[in-house]
This record gives structure tokens, C-alpha cells and sequence, in this order.
């Protein structure tokens, strides 16, 4: 017995059979729903399933915890703390089997790879312009994400998304500033953090020993790395979960499912139809967005959505008349509460912003205009209670509110500072999917604010699809 009513296409993905199941779906589809109810199926079936759920990031690990447990409480009259079931982000996964290895080994700070880099000579640009010292430790990122591991591998792949920047002779001088950075990583006994996957991959007969796993679930699975998912196919002994949305991609992963041995042909991919949180308008307007990016194919971006219409169109704000956004949004907040007050229930808000280093002060400005509100971050707070909650953009992918309020949408989101050519599509097409990922977690309604010039996806958002204020 499960908690939730499914529909048609959502009942024939948790009963899907195979060493290998793919679940496809745009926002509020029921992807996450499909897995937790997945695996509380194999746990009412078989309590002593040993099962890994691997998440997006920290907050929805809390979530995806929280759920589960209530459901097998109430559905099930099971203690999740007595059963072989782990929710782990894939690095919190990664330190404990690390740890348990005795291979773990700190991880670099932000400015290390910089000072690292200044200290090397040469007469290749890469080491006399420091605009391009972004540019070559996310190079040697994606080289670690692929897993790749000799010059004779590298100098052969396809390498998409760097265009004419990145030439044969380049590749040679990448290849040499990273064995040169690996060596300094090992003599200061640090990790980047795309070793972390790189070591479990090449430990991973030891892993399988420590951690037997007879299935693993993967939420929100285009956003992991190649290595990554190799990584975990490995060690799925009785079956392997995923679910994945391209349009929801909100990192510079590159991968596919044959590349990474998870083998999700024909009947083995199950693609769910409906959007089932946002309504029509919400998901109307979010799609009006996403079809300016570059990467997305027409299948990717025309899924079908049967969503109940509410008769109310999302609202851009403008914040001309007040001195600071804060103010605005705190108006709008207070209008929300009161009618749904009127009506009788309490609602979630949440407030996303871009930057996590604001969110003090944003909570810090709604509480002068008398308005409550609690930041989820990390391992704190929670989703599923009424109030305002205050988080960030990355935060909010798989959670759901009632009403969602993104601010900050100037003209310096996306940022494209010292960004170089190559990299600008890329960067702006990330930060569309983001937003649109953004859109997505409101129910009722979304409302999208700024001060000053709005953000060039303001611009790309058909008119007729939302009211326009300013304020």
C-alpha cells in the first residue's frame, strides 16, 4: 500500500522491471514521487533491502528524509532508522565511503587552484592571462568529471561547449598544468571535489565490499557528473532508479546514459506526462522562457502538461518606487498571507535569491517590516510547514511552495563578468534553466521582481502570459 495516487503513467514507471529504469518528466510530473514510492514498495516487499537515495543537495536530502519517514510511519508502521535505507547528497555519500576507506582527504578551498596556477611558469596564455585561470580549472574539472585519466584519452575526445578556444596545442597544456596540479594536491593530501567520485571509482571493488547495495535511486540525476554516475551504476547490485529532466540541468554536466553503462533503451525509460504542482499559467510562462535555450531540442521543451487553470496570471514586479526590493517583496508577502487568511489556510512562500550571502540580510530587512521568516540552508529548516521560507535558487530544486517569489532579476542576473566568450551562451543558458527550475517549485502562483533594469530573461517572457507592475 503506498501513500499516493498515481496516475496511469506514474503506477506503470514504479512498476517498471529492469536492472536499469529511467524516469523522465518535466517540473511537479511526480518523478521524486515515483521513486519514493518505488522504494517503499521494495521495502514492504523486502525489509532488508540495503538502498541508497542519492539527492540533489542538502536541502532536499532534509526533504527527501522527512518524507519517507513519514510515510513509512504512517503507511507502513516501519522506523526508517531500522532500515538499510541511506539518503546522502552524492559528496556526504562519498566522504562516509571515503572515511570508512581511509582515502579521505580534505577538500581545496576556493582560491587554492588560483594560487597554484600563479606559482607555475610558462609562455602559453594559460599561464600569463589571468582571465583564463576560470577557464582552465573548470577544463580540468570536466577532465575529472569524465573520469578521464591519461593526455592519449583526452587529446581524443569530443569536447563540446568551448568552441575554437580550445585547440590541439591547448589541450597539451592543459593536460600538463593538471598532472602538475595533481601532484600538488597529493603532497598538501587534498581533494578537488571532482576526486572524490574519481577515488570510489577506482576503489570500487573495496566500496562493494564495505557497502552492498542491492538498489540505488538517483533524484534529479542530469545534474551529477560522468564519474559520478559510473560510480554508482557500479555499485547497484540488484537494480538502479533515475530520474532525470534535461530541461532542469542547471550545471555544466556532459554525459549520456551510454557513456556511463546505465542502460535505459526502449521500454526501460518511462516518460511521465502531466505537471501535477504548478498550474497551467506557472508552467505556460516558464516554458515561454525555456525556449530560448540553445541546447534543448523541441522534445526537450513541448512536453505536454494537463495542469488545472487557476484564472490567475504570474506577476513581474518592478521596484521603481521603493528604495529597496526588500520592501516590495515584503508587500507582496503580507497580500498573499491576508487573502489566504481570508480563506481560511496557511500558505508557504518562498523567497528565492541567487546568492546565498544574502539571505541573512534579507530575512534581517522582512523581519523590520514585521514579517517572520526562517532560511532553509543545508540541513536547516523545512518545506513543509506554513511561513515564509527564504532560500536560494540551487536551494529550491525539488521542493514545492505554495507561492514563490524570485527577486533580484536585474540586469546582473546572469552575471557574465570576466566570463570569456566561449562561456557566455553556456552561462546564460544554465541561469535560463535555473530560473525556469525556479518558476516551477510554485503551486498557486510566481511572482518575479527587480530594481533598476530588469535581467535579459525578463525580456525573453511572453507578455501575454503575465501581469506587469510597477510598484
Amino acid at each position: 500500500m503506498v501513500k499516493y495516487i498515481l496516475t496511469p503513467t506514474q503506477m506503470d514507471a514504479v512498476n517498471a522491471k529492469g536492472e536499469h529504469v529511467l524516469v523522465k518528466g518535466i517540473p511537479g510530473s511526480g518523478k521524486t514521487t515515483v521513486l519514493l514510492t518505488k522504494l517503499q514498495n521494495i521495502v514492504e516487499e523486502d525489509p532488508s533491502a540495503s538502498i541508497l537515495f542519492v539527492t540533489f543537495n542538502n536541502t532536499l536530502q532534509k526533504y527527501i528524509k522527512e518524507s519517507l519517514k513519514n510515510d513509512l510511519e504512517e503507511e507502513l508502521q516501519m522506523d526508517l532508522e531500522k532500515l538499510n535505507v541511506d539518503v546522502y547528497t552524492y559528496h556526504k555519500w562519498t566522504v562516509k565511503v571515503l572515511h570508512k576507506l581511509r582515502k579521505y582527504k580534505e577538500p581545496v578551498n576556493k582560491n587554492t587552484f588560483s594560487t597554484f596556477l600563479n606559482q607555475l611558469s610558462g609562455t602559453h596564455r594559460f599561464y600569463t592571462d589571468k582571465k583564463y585561470q576560470a577557464f582552465v580549472e573548470e577544463e580540468i574539472a570536466w577532465i575529472k568529471d569524465k573520469g578521464i585519466k591519461t593526455f592519449d584519452e583526452y587529446k581524443g575526445i569530443q569536447r563540446t561547449g568551448r568552441g575554437t578556444a580550445l585547440q590541439a596545442s591547448d589541450r597539451k597544456v592543459i593536460y600538463t598544468i593538471l598532472e602538475a596540479w595533481n601532484s600538488y594536491l597529493n603532497v598538501n593530501s587534498l581533494y578537488m571535489w571532482q576526486d572524490y567520485a574519481n577515488v570510489v571509482n577506482d576503489y570500487i571493488d573495496q566500496v562493494n565490499k564495505q557497502f552492498e547495495y542491492d538498489y540505488i535511486f538517483i533524484d534529479e540525476a542530469q545534474d551529477l557528473s560522468q564519474i559520478q554516475l559510473i560510480s554508482l551504476r557500479k555499485v547497484a547490485r540488484k537494480g538502479l532508479v533515475v530520474a532525470a529532466d534535461l530541461g532542469q540541468k542547471i550545471y555544466k554536466t556532459d554525459f549520456t546514459w551510454l557513456s556511463v553503462g546505465i542502460k535505459v533503451q526502449g521500454s526501460r525509460t518511462k516518460k511521465l506526462s502531466g505537471a501535477f504542482r504548478s498550474t497551467k499559467e506557472i508552467m505556460d510562462l516558464a516554458n515561454s522562457l525555456l525556449k530560448h535555450d540553445s541546447t534543448l531540442n523541441s522534445e526537450d521543451i513541448e512536453q505536454e502538461y494537463d495542469a488545472e487553470e487557476s484564472g490567475l496570471l504570474p506577476g513581474v514586479l518592478s521596484a521603481e518606487s521603493y528604495k529597496y526590493e526588500t520592501q516590495l517583496v515584503a508587500k507582496l508577502i503580507k497580500d498573499i498571507q491576508a487573502e489566504a487568511q481570508a480563506d481560511g489556510w496557511e500558505s508557504t512562500i518562498g523567497v528565492l535569491l541567487f546568492e546565498n550571502h544574502r539571505l541573512d540580510g534579507w530575512r534581517n530587512s522582512l523581519y523590520y517590516s514585521d514579517i517572520q521568516s526562517e532560511i532553509i540552508r543545508d540541513q536547516y529548516g523545512s518545506a513543509l510547514t506554513p511561513g515564509v521560507k527564504l532560500l536560494t535558487m540551487h536551494g529550491a530544486k525539488g521542493l514545492e511552495f505554495d507561492y514563490v517569489i524570485i527577486s533580484g532579476l536585474n540586469n546582473r542576473f546572469p552575471s557574465l563578468q570576466n566570463r570569456l566568450e566561449d562561456d557566455i551562451t553556456s552561462t546564460i543558458d544554465i541561469n535560463r534553466r535555473l530560473l525556469y527550475v525556479s518558476m516551477t517549485r510554485a503551486k498557486e502562483n510566481v511572482y518575479l521582481t527587480y530594481k533598476g533594469t530588469p535581467s535579459r530573461y525578463i525580456e525573453e517572457l511572453d507578455k501575454d502570459l503575465y501581469t506587469f507592475e510597477v510598484q
